[in-house]
């Protein structure tokens, strides 16, 4: 990864060069392991094989002179669409999304292979362009310079991205020959119309249960979306890493009465859900949610802790293994520092919180009254909760300051109540889908409606606590490298500190919020939503 990052920021070396300097550096350590040299030669083969990388994938995907110095021009391009970007009632009827130019003109054969941005009218309302299709399309080409400071900008940089297409029109829209891609996006139709059964014409739940399950938000309204990133809660309204866990758990569920080995287990759900992730549209987080199931089935089927440490950081080197660009991306640091901050910083705290207070602890558990079992059980679920979401707002928040640009200590309360809805909600659109497979589509309004109640209850949470003055800030920040400087300082405190967090001082819990504390206290202009 460090050879990545000088890559991307230096000028280009020799690839010839590279290669040699790696495959020296790798026959010496294999055939001298016991020099002391070994290791720092091994890093820097290591190190140019990374720059290598780079230069042969990414580079390869950015505009070069003189097409950088040449004035804006219209062209006619093919098309092959990578990803499609959710616009719901566009003023102009415009789609956008990356595409991959595979035809241009005869004297711009530079671009074909490079990735474009376009942003282009649709061709008509009844067509419909999908992931995989092929566009054929005029309109202006100007090149995506890295200079820009907008965090869409920066998103499509890293997605290796070189061009945008924009004011123009799509007057041709083919389908994609991927069979495979069509059998996800018919099977993706077949799931929402389960769970749509039962709903009136426009329904607000119900298009907010297709976003959870599915991953279309595009049915969701821009104001809904707005008001959820203010509340600091859109993770639990769109298909994420929460609610691939929570399918996963109900389909390790419903197998576990198979016969058969633990490894046949393991392979029929892991296979359930990466169809599951691939149906609801592969999207990144889905992904690398998947990845830490993986790895994690495959610590159990080792015999290792179920929050495996190792397992989770094996997840997190393979995607980057494959995708080295993930490093910069948004998503991917909030999954694993979140992931982080949880395992070794909010599961100690959950245990700290629910040893502070053990009501009826003189009384053997056998002669607790149900009232008492009950107050119990709603403690021990409300200090893990708090503990748990304490962790992930820490870890978080300097990352949703830089990209969304608010700060919700409120969320830390919020998440508590909604996290569990939105599990019940989830598995209940879960089992509305499953019914609908099963040919029992009867049973589907069922769980709709209740799922549709759920959605309604964590809806009305949100707006109360936007209310409520004081849990949520928009914020300015003077120097966003301070933001990430808190990161690394917060998730250092949380790997330096993991052992002592459950057996050290009490006080030890306060030191991973203070770097977030001091950023937002000294480095921030703040305004209430």
């Amino acid at each position: 990864m460090i050879g990545y990052w000088i890559a991307e920021r230096y000028p280009p070396i020799n690839p010839v060069v590279l290669l040699s300097i790696s495959f020296s550096g790798s026959v010496f350590s294999f055939v001298f392991p016991a020099l002391r040299l070994w290791a720092p030669v091994f890093l820097g083969s290591v190190l140019c094989l990374g720059i290598l990388y780079f230069q042969a994938l990414e580079n390869s995907r950015k505009a070069e002179e003189p097409w950088l110095s040449m004035p804006v021009r219209e062209l006619e391009l093919s098309l092959e669409v990578i990803r499609l970007f959710e616009r719901r009632d566009d003023p102009y009827g415009r789609i956008g999304g990356i595409a991959e130019i595979k035809k241009a003109p005869a004297v711009r054969q530079d671009l074909l292979g490079k990735r474009a941005y376009f942003s282009l009218r649709a061709p008509s309302e009844n067509e419909r362009i999908e992931n995989g299709g092929l566009l054929k399309a005029a309109g202006l080409l100007t090149v995506l310079h890295e200079s820009n400071d907008s965090g869409f900008n920066r998103f499509l940089v890293q997605e290796g991205v070189a061009y945008e297409f924009c004011r123009g029109t799509i007057f041709e829209a083919t389908k994609g020959k991927d069979g495979y891609a069509s059998f996800c996006r018919t099977w993706n139709a077949k799931l929402e119309s389960f769970l749509r059964l039962g709903s009136e014409a426009k329904n607000q739940a119900a298009d907010v249960g297709v976003a959870m399950l599915l991953g279309n938000k595009a049915v969701l309204e821009q104001k809904e979306k707005q008001r959820y990133v203010a509340a600091g809660v859109m993770h639990l309204f769109a298909i994420s890493g929460l609610h691939v866990g929570v399918v996963a758990a109900a389909t390790a569920f419903l197998l576990r009465g198979l016969p058969g080995p633990k490894w046949l287990e393991a392979l029929l759900c892991l296979g359930i859900l990466f169809l599951y992730v691939e149906v609801t549209g592969g999207t990144p987080s889905a992904t690398r949610a998947f990845m830490m199931v993986a790895f994690w089935w495959a610590a159990r089927l080792l015999g290792r802790p179920g929050f495996s440490l190792p397992a989770i950081a094996a997840a997190a080197c393979l995607t980057l293994l494959l995708q080295p660009q993930q490093l910069w991306n948004p998503g991917f640091q909030l999954s694993y520092s979140v992931v982080l901050a949880i395992i070794l910083y909010g599961i100690p705290l959950a245990a700290r919180l629910q040893a502070m207070w053990e009501p009826w602890h003189y009384l053997p558990a056998g002669e607790h009254s149900w009232r008492q079992r009950f107050v119990i059980a709603c403690w021990k679920w409300f200090a893990g909760s708090f503990g748990v979401s304490f962790a992930a707002t820490v870890a978080s928040a300097p990352l949703v300051l830089i990209h969304f640009g608010v700060f919700t200590p409120g969320a830390i309360l919020l998440n508590v109540f909604l996290v569990l809805i939105a599990c019940v909600a989830i598995v209940s659109g879960f089992a509305s889908m499953l019914a609908g497979l099963i040919s029992c589509s009867f049973i589907c309004p069922i769980f709709n409606h209740a799922q549709w109640i759920l959605i309604w209850i964590m809806d009305s949470l949100v707006e109360l606590f936007l209310k409520i003055p004081g849990l949520f800030f928009k914020l300015d920040l003077c120097v966003p490298f301070l933001a990430y400087l808190t990161l690394v300082v917060t998730l250092a405190l949380v790997l330096g500190l993991a052992r002592k967090m459950t057996m050290g001082s009490a006080w030890i819990c306060l030191l991973p919020p203070l770097p977030l504390i001091l950023l937002v206290v000294f480095a921030t202009d703040s305004q209430p939503l």
